[in-house]
């Protein structure tokens, strides 16, 4: 519980969570190494260092001790890794339900996603989504997130829309 209280105090601190930067630091943490993670993502292993350093700063806490073997989490980032591991499942999951509401209703539209990327894009019709928008709010139990839909028409904005369960 002490520690559920530490990341909570800890994530509402931050001004502006960068889901980008939460997403490397969570990588680094699975794979144990700077180098696998860039791998794992497709980007340097610089970028990947910055990136981290970057969330570090913004944190405000040392999120990772490095080993001869690599790194591995502080408590801090344990914890922090096990909230953000609840986000990414969510947005995942409110994505992929999203996406298959639109493929069902909609066949010949595109989507274009955070978290399971674009296809279609040339199609008149492309959809936009953010399934959790106030990632911080989100992690904290807060009620300020929100889902955001838009739609573009010949690549246009046409049509977009917020829900805040909360409201």
């Amino acid at each position: 519980a002490r520690l559920d209280h530490l990341v909570f105090e800890l994530l509402l601190g931050l001004q502006h969570l960068r889901l980008h930067l939460l997403r490397l630091f969570t990588t680094v943490v699975k794979t144990g190494s700077f180098s696998r993670a860039a791998d794992a993502l497709h980007i340097s292993q610089p970028a990947i260092s910055k990136g981290v350093r970057d969330f570090d700063l913004q944190v405000g806490c040392r999120l990772l001790d490095r080993t001869p073997k690599g790194v591995r989490p502080t408590r801090e980032g344990k914890a922090l890794v096990c909230h953000a591991e609840s986000l990414f499942r969510a947005d995942r999951a409110a994505e992929a339900a999203i996406r298959h509401k639109i493929r069902a209703l909609f066949p010949h539209h595109g989507v274009m996603g955070e978290e399971y990327g674009s296809n279609r894009l040339d199609a008149e019709f492309v959809w936009v989504l953010d399934p959790i928008d106030g990632t911080k709010s989100f992690i904290t139990g807060m009620p300020g997130w929100g889902t955001l839909i838009g739609l573009l028409r010949n690549g246009q904005p046409c049509y977009g829309m917020m829900h805040q369960p909360f409201t």
